[in-house]
């Protein structure tokens, strides 16, 4: 799965969680109880894996999928969390479970050597590298490929549009919260 399908798809999950989870809290503890995720941290997670491993991939390794899609990599950042902020605070959740979701859509129960490193060696399955042309070709042959991306952009056009209509972009900016 590509960047759209990533962002897109995990927005409309988290919105999706707002919806159902929210529940109505007198104004007063609206900041402790309601459950608002930040679109800005859980952007940047389900970006996190490729973010991490796609560069170090193209400069040291014959795959593309390393440490980062592994889930020992996001236990030791909920755990490097929860000990600078004496709990798992919601962003550091917020985080680690966006970057989870990058794992799901990315199939990673496929590939369990990395989804299980460094339980199962501490090496890597060289996978095929494409350029950036075959990526294109491939995206477009393949409805695996595309229909995650299309679903993925058309939800932040959405999501975009709510803002827009809303006239909440500096809201969004400043908290990253989506009513």
């Amino acid at each position: 799965m590509y960047w759209l399908g990533h962002l897109g798809i995990t927005a409309g999950l988290a919105f999706t969680s707002q919806k159902v989870f929210a529940r109505p809290v007198p104004e007063a503890e609206a900041k402790q109880s309601a459950w608002m995720p930040d679109f800005r941290i859980i952007f940047i997670g389900v970006l996190t894996p490729d973010l991490i491993d796609k560069p170090i991939a193209y400069l040291f390794f014959d795959t593309t999928r390393l440490f980062a899609h592994s889930l020992f990599f996001y236990l030791l950042i909920l755990m490097i969390g929860s000990v600078l902020f004496k709990r798992a605070r919601p962003g550091v959740l917020m985080f680690v479970a966006a970057a989870l979701i990058h794992l799901i859509e990315d199939q990673m129960w496929k590939q369990s050597k990395v989804l299980f490193w460094p339980f199962t060696g501490i090496g890597f399955s060289p996978t095929e590298q494409q350029g950036v042309g075959e990526r294109v070709s491939s995206l477009l042959s393949q409805n695996y490929l595309l229909v995650p991306e299309i679903v993925g952009g058309t939800i932040l056009i959405a999501l975009m549009w709510r803002i827009t209509t809303q006239k909440s972009w500096s809201k969004f900016f400043n908290t990253g919260k989506v009513d």
